[in-house]
């Protein structure tokens, strides 16, 4: 169901604690240089990603209501493709923005032919976006 436009559901009641969660997965992950993106409301928690990411890290994050319109489901793989292109190497989907994969359909397809999950949980999933670590073996 989507919701009418400028209507955003209630975070769950244990929001802080999963923001904490995902936060101490990407810690585990993802090295203190490295890019990642992360999709969500605009959180900024969900942004700082801990303490063990460096401030000098690129941090970007996608967002969009679940009211969006076709055009912008078919720009989500172009701005994504592009914060790719300019050195995005980790995708993070927290479970309050899962969503996504269902709703941006051209994304879950673009993601699973040139990305890697490296990580999935009830918290989140996780994709790798380097492309040379997502090759297959030869």
């Amino acid at each position: 169901m989507e919701l009418p436009a400028g209507v955003t559901p209630a975070p769950p009641r244990d929001y802080p604690e999963l923001v904490a969660r995902v936060t101490g997965v990407v810690s585990a992950l993802v090295g203190p240089n490295e890019s990642v993106l992360v999709v969500s409301r605009g959180d900024p928690d969900l942004l700082e990603l801990g303490p063990a990411r460096e401030r000098t890290s690129r941090r970007a994050r996608m967002a969009a209501s679940p009211a969006t319109t076709r055009a912008t489901r078919e720009s989500a793989v172009a701005q994504l493709h592009a914060l790719r292109e300019a050195g995005a190497q980790y995708l993070v989907f927290p479970a309050t923005c899962t969503w996504w994969l269902d709703h941006y359909g051209a994304l879950a397809s673009y993601l699973l032919t040139s990305a890697r999950a490296v990580h999935h949980d009830p918290d989140c999933l996780v994709f790798d976006l380097r492309p040379e670590r997502n090759q297959p073996p030869s």
